[in-house]
């Protein structure tokens, strides 16, 4: 399974965990590398928070390098806004 798959499905494996035990905090989730992408947009359809910086990936999403941390977030603000919520 590809890194990406992989860590998309963690994400989703950590989140039934959370749930399962009855926690209803606000969940806040975040991926590493280019998989943060996948991981950031499954939890915004799902209602979650994210986080992304530098400190999480130095690409964006279509794979090129990001000249800043603010042009990360202005892409992960992107995503949020085109998202279809559920």
């Amino acid at each position: 399974m590809p890194i990406p798959i992989r860590r998309f499905a963690l994400a989703a494996e950590k989140e039934d965990i959370v749930i399962d035990a009855g926690i209803t905090l606000e969940q806040v989730h975040h991926g590493y590398g280019i998989a943060s992408w996948e991981v950031n947009q499954r939890a915004i359809t799902r209602g979650h928070g994210i986080r992304t910086g530098l400190e999480d990936t130095l690409v964006l999403s279509n794979g090129r390098e990001a000249q800043s941390n603010a042009q990360l977030v202005w892409a992960a603000i992107s995503m949020i806004g085109s998202a279809h919520l559920r």
